[in-house]
């Protein structure tokens, strides 16, 4: 919503204001300045996709933070994160230490 608004805005001021320069200086002068403007639109999507890309990495580490703050605090300390039959996950203990069956290390012996 808030780039549809920008663009909008952003657009119809530039028309407006290319009409007042063919208007008063013809068409031939005012054609090669808006050349700056539609540098100046660019400019300015580059700069709205930007910041939609911060807001969206803002976004997804809060959820990330509102899970793992529910799994942690959560009255039920034994539930696994998944439904996983191999103990891929880490599991969570009555202490709040955390088991991980997935990072034991292999035995030199192995190889």
């Amino acid at each position: 919503k808030t780039v549809g608004f920008c663009l909008v805005m952003s657009i119809s001021t530039s028309i407006i204001d290319y009409a007042s320069w063919i208007e008063g200086f013809g068409w031939i002068a005012p054609t090669l300045y808006a050349l700056d403007y539609f540098y100046f639109f660019l400019n300015m999507l580059s700069v709205l996709d930007a910041l939609s890309h911060v807001i969206q990495l803002e976004h997804r580490l809060k959820h990330m933070k509102d899970l793992l703050q529910v799994y942690y605090t959560s009255s039920n300390s034994t539930k696994p994160i998944s439904d996983d039959h191999d103990n891929t996950w880490a599991l969570r203990t009555e202490t709040g230490n955390i088991r991980l069956d997935s990072l034991k290390t292999l035995s030199h012996s192995r190889f």
